[in-house]
């Protein structure tokens, strides 16, 4: 009766949440790894400002 279609249940849950438990360190380690990426895009970007400021004021200087 209803409580086989509520143990049918649970298992489809419990193969639900054991997909989820695969797949999110998946997604968390890209997540991760896209936001390392950016993190040195911005590094290198606030980098090459500096460089570009600091060769202005020495031709500034040195001119």
């Amino acid at each position: 009766g209803s409580w086989r279609l509520y143990v049918t249940f649970l298992g489809l849950i419990h193969r639900s949440v054991q997909g989820l438990v695969k797949i999110i360190p998946g997604l968390l380690k890209r997540v991760n790894r896209l936001e390392g990426d950016l993190g040195r895009r911005n590094f290198r970007e606030k980098l090459l400002w500096m460089l570009l400021i600091v060769s202005w004021i020495v031709m500034y200087l040195f001119k």
